[in-house]
Parts: structure tokens; C-alpha cells; sequence
């Protein structure tokens, strides 16, 4: 089912964040935090490629073993899988689904982070010349570029996988540059970062339960079986159920018609007791479902079969005929209210 709804969702995952209550850096720290932040951002969505594409590049491999595996052949069902290289709508599905399954609390912390940068830029450009200002803003934009990239993959591996590469390799251009003209070591940057890590975490957390559960609220309700569909799973308890006592019947009067008398007195105790088990079951003579109603025709019809065995104990063949007459007539009643469903009693 998610597959199904990936299609409309890349703009949800590519937007997914939540609000985050995060403190405000000391005076004359903003423009570190920035930056600690910056660091921060980087390091997720870089993280979040990396594994992306891994899991991209294992998927494909699978399915070009499983084709050599199972080439087509004439046997082949209509319904499989075609072979041969996947398509790239379906490498695009694998990578949104993996994105969707395996990485929305991780880019949700990626998108707060980056949230906090955008609220905290003004005050750092007070703090900070405007060279610096602008390497950070291009720094910014690069890895913002990456996040968009990754929250949404389109197309295929190889092409994804260079851009990725390209921005990746922009990042480190643009962190060097940074680095000449705003120097904070990588202990500095820790302690910078460390008040905002549990919020911004959190806020993670909470951007993927929301997206879950908005996913299970698009997830339609189990669907009510159709009166069609009742009726087939009865149908299907009550042939079981009744096919003693037909296949008794069978035998009856195939001996009568032959003049098997001692087959034929056999098949008269069968159909005695298989008829009387038959006729304590309601699940299989009323369990039809309401809308449908034979329940009365198939307890006539298997009461008059119950007087067939009877009087077929006794020799009285006349009555014989006579209840065998009436559950017929039973039976086409209860073949009537079915027959707009192809089944039969």
C-alpha cells in the first residue's frame, strides 16, 4: 500500500520537519552555533545519501540476480515480473520507499536543524564580516540543495548518486572557505551543538509519528464483504457439510434404478444417518447470510431427504417418491434466491 501512495508523497517527506523550543546562543556566539549547526545538517543528509544509496545499489543488484535466476520463458505467468533491468519509475520507488521507511525521523532532525540555521542567521550576520556571511549563506544553500535532494530521489542510481557526489564535493569547497574565515574547532563545535541535539532530536521523533500517522489515517477500512462474497464462504462450509448425505442420495436411487437391492439398502442407512448429523447443523442449513433467504427451503428440503431414508428402511416406495417430490421442490426454491450468485443448493 505505501508504494502505492508514494507517488504523492514526496512533497510531504521532502517538507518534513517539526517545531522545535530551542534556546537562543549567548551574545557573540551565534555565529558558531550557526556553523555547529551547519556541521550538523551536513553530517545527517550526508549520512542519509550514503545509506540511500547502499540500500539503491543492493537493490539492484537483487534484481538482476533474481532475473538471471528466473529468466522468462513461455511458462511464464502473464501477471510476473517482466525481466531485464529495472525501469526507472521502479528504481524511483525504491529509493522514495527506503527514504520513507528508514530515514524521515533522521532528515526531520536534518530539516529542524536547518530551521534554527535560518532563525539564527540574522543575529550571526551582526557578529560576523560580510565575506563570512556570504560563504556561510553558499555553504547553506549547497546543503539545502543535498536535503531536497535526498528527501525526494527521482529517476535512477547513476545519475543520483553523481549529483549527490557533485554537491557533496561543492560542501567541501564551500566548508574550506568557511573554515579560513570563521575558525571554531571541532570540541568548540560539539559543546556549541550540545543544547540544541535533544530538541532537535525530539522534534525528529515527532515529524515521523505524525507522518505515520498520516500515512494509517490514508489506509481505507477493511472493506465489508458483499452479500456475493458471504453467501460463497457459507456456500463453500455447507458443500462440505452436506456431501455425505447427497452422495448417499446418489447411491440410492442409482441401486433403485438398477435393482440393487442390497446396495440399495445400504444406501438407505447412509442417507438416514448422514441426513440426521446434516440436519443438526445449522451453521450449514442456516447460515446463509439474511439477505438471501433459503435457510427454511434447505431444513424442509433435508427433513423430507430424513422421511426418503425412512420410508426407504421400510420398503415404502411410494412415499419414497412422494418425499423426494417435495424436497426437489424445496431444493429449486433455494436454487431460485441463489442462482443471481451462480451457486446451487
Amino acid at each position: 500500500m505505501l508504494l502505492v501512495l508514494l507517488a504523492g508523497l514526496p512533497g510531504l517527506v521532502a517538507d518534513v520537519r517539526a517545531d522545535v523550543d530551542a534556546p537562543d546562543p549567548d551574545p557573540g556566539l551565534w555565529a558558531p552555533t550557526t556553523l555547529s549547526l551547519l556541521d550538523y545538517n551536513r553530517r545527517q543528509c550526508e549520512g542519509i545519501a550514503q545509506r540511500l544509496v547502499v540500500h539503491w545499489h543492493q537493490a539492484i543488484q537483487q534484481h538482476n540476480a533474481s532475473s538471471l535466476a528466473s529468466p522468462t520463458s513461455p511458462a511464464t505467468p502473464p501477471s510476473a515480473e517482466p525481466a531485464g533491468p529495472l525501469t526507472a519509475e521502479q528504481e524511483e520507488r525504491i529509493a522514495r520507499d527506503y527514504v520513507l521507511h528508514n530515514t524521515v525521523s533522521d532528515l526531520a532532525a536534518a530539516r529542524t536543524a536547518a530551521d534554527l540555521i535560518n532563525e539564527f542567521m540574522p543575529n550571526a550576520r551582526r557578529e560576523i564580516g560580510t565575506e563570512t556571511v556570504a560563504s556561510m549563506q553558499r555553504l547553506f544553500d549547497v546543503q539545502t540543495k543535498l536535503c531536497d535532494l535526498i528527501a525526494a530521489p527521482t529517476g535512477t542510481l547513476i545519475p543520483f548518486q553523481t549529483q549527490v557526489d557533485v554537491l557533496l564535493s561543492r560542501i567541501d569547497t564551500e566548508e574550506g572557505e568557511l573554515g579560513r574565515l570563521l575558525v571554531v574547532d571541532d570540541s568548540r563545535l560539539e559543546s556549541l551543538l550540545a543544547p540544541y541535539l535533544v530538541p532537535i532530536r525530539s522534534a525528529g521523533v515527532s515529524a515521523e509519528g505524525e507522518l505515520r500517522a498520516y500515512l494509517a489515517s490514508l489506509v481505507p477500512p477493511p472493506k465489508e464483504p458483499t452479500i456475493g462474497e458471504k453467501l460463497a464462504v457459507w456456500h463453500n462450509y455447507y458443500s462440505g457439510a452436506a456431501r455425505p448425505t447427497k452422495e448417499a442420495l446418489g447411491r440410492l436411487l442409482r441401486a433403485r434404478n438398477a435393482g440393487d437391492t442390497r446396495t440399495l439398502r445400504q444406501a438407505c442407512r447412509d442417507l438416514a444417518s448422514s441426513v440426521v448429523i446434516l440436519l443438526d447443523d445449522r451453521s450449514a442449513l442456516r447460515g446463509a447470510p439474511p439477505e438471501v433467504p433459503i435457510g427454511d427451503s434447505l431444513q424442509r428440503a433435508y427433513m423430507n431427504l430424513r422421511s426418503v431414508a425412512t420410508a426407504c428402511n421400510a420398503g415404502r416406495f411410494r412415499e419414497v417418491d412422494k418425499h423426494m417430490t417435495t424436497a426437489q421442490q424445496y431444493l429449486t426454491l433455494a436454487a431460485r434466491h441463489m442462482r443471481p450468485y451462480q451457486l446451487n443448493p
